[in-house]
């Protein structure tokens, strides 16, 4: 199964933000309509909810604008199926999107609040992270949304499974129409199918993990640092 090295996926990610078109949605101002509200919450763990979900909120917007499509993935779809929200003991938003469709995102990633940064990170992965907080173990990066890219071939797509880094082929079927699900007060897509994949994931992913297993397995409770962006 192909797979880009991590170099020219870096460099592909590169490309297209250097390719990015200016004048392209010059009229929208993305800070004037999502607001981040952060300091409106005092737990660490709900202020990086809230970021997670302002980043998703504004990639949700911008695919709707540039007409792109994205997934929700892993924990995060998992999540909105089983509990219509954040698994409770997550930290985190993952989506899928095929590589074109992240090229469009790339291309319009200047429209991006400042607050903003758009990282490479591994093969067919980037972050778009928060540049105001510092929370991962190595205390090195902030709040992010991860965004897997799908290998798109002959009515498949081919992605590595995360969790055991075995490759999982799904028809395309299995994505289109894409569906809105609920996800807290949100709606986000989600695939038409989303059963067959998150069985492919997980197995029975209806059934809980042991109870020693619902922990926070990307943040440092110790290590947060989560910037106010109050204007002062």
């Amino acid at each position: 199964v192909f797979q880009m090295k991590r170099y020219s996926f870096s460099k592909f990610v590169h490309r297209k933000l250097k390719e990015r078109n200016e004048n392209l949605g010059k009229e929208l101002n993305i800070e004037s309509i999502f607001i981040d509200s952060r300091d409106d919450f005092i737990e660490p763990i709900e202020k990086i909810r809230s970021i997670a979900l302002y980043i998703l909120s504004i990639i949700d917007f911008l695919a709707s604008e540039f007409e792109f499509d994205y997934f929700l993935a892993y924990g995060t779809l998992l999540g909105a199926i089983r509990h219509n929200d954040f698994i409770p003991w997550d930290d985190d938003i993952d989506i899928m999107m095929s590589k074109s469709d992240l090229e469009k995102l790339l291309l319009v990633s200047h429209l991006l609040p400042k607050s903003l940064e758009v990282r490479a990170v591994g093969n067919n992965f980037i972050k778009i992270m928060d540049r105001n907080s510092k929370i991962t173990l190595d205390g090195k990066r902030g709040v992010a949304i991860d965004i897997f890219v799908l290998d798109d071939k002959e009515e498949k797509f081919y992605f590595r499974n995360v969790h055991n880094q075995k490759w999982i082929i799904s028809k395309r079927k299995n994505w289109f129409p894409i569906t809105k699900h609920k996800f807290g007060n949100h709606e986000f897509n989600v695939p038409a199918n989303y059963n067959e994949i998150l069985t492919m994931i997980y197995g029975d992913y209806m059934v809980l993990p042991p109870v020693e297993e619902r922990v926070y397995k990307h943040i440092g409770l110790d290590k947060i640092i989560i910037n106010s962006v109050k204007k002062k």
